[in-house]
């Protein structure tokens, strides 16, 4: 919306008026939304985070396993 205030009345350069900024309607959610939508990206960014610190986990696993296989340690090993 903002950039199609700005485009209007020929000018060279673009540009929004005190008055068109102080018409401009600005989109509140209820804070009860606000608080859910903030609970959802709190929850996923700890998951994601979760799953970082488990695939770094898992590298570290396979490069310890591939260490002691090119080393011969796991021959005769039961897994």
């Amino acid at each position: 919306k903002l950039l199609n205030v700005g485009s209007f009345g020929g000018a060279v350069m673009e540009a929004i008026t005190k008055d068109q900024l102080e018409q401009f309607e600005i989109i509140l959610p209820p804070l009860e939304v606000q608080n859910k939508f903030s609970e959802i990206i709190y929850n996923l960014e700890f998951q994601r985070k979760a799953s970082i610190i488990e695939i770094e986990n898992s590298e570290s696993l396979f490069n310890s396993l591939i260490q002691k296989a090119f080393n011969g340690e796991l021959v005769g090993e039961a897994v």
